[in-house]
């Protein structure tokens, strides 16, 4: 059966989550950098608070911005699970 792995923008340190509905460690799979680092700038841009919000409201953003995101994240789902092989289900809530 494959490990479950869910693409999840959250408040958290890393938007990969577990099979046991938890956060992962960045290093818990293995990943290559320059996918990790396509991962922290999707996440990053999802997480960066915007002038006059607070943390803890999620920031106003164009139709436009919320697609070109939406799609990114469909994009980094495939390749994460290009890169982890059969022994891995990923999918995304983006």
């Amino acid at each position: 059966m494959p490990i479950r792995v869910l693409l999840y923008a959250d408040y958290c340190d890393w938007p990969l989550w577990g099979p046991r509905g938890g956060p992962l460690d960045e290093d818990d799979l293995p990943l290559s950098e320059p996918l990790k680092d396509r991962v922290k700038a999707w996440f990053n841009a999802y997480d960066r608070p915007r002038e006059g919000w607070p943390l803890w409201v999620a920031p106003p953003g164009t139709i436009d911005e919320e697609r070109a995101w939406t799609d990114e994240g469909a994009a980094i789902t495939r390749l994460i699970a290009a890169e982890l092989g059969p022994d891995y289900e990923v999918s995304s809530d983006a």
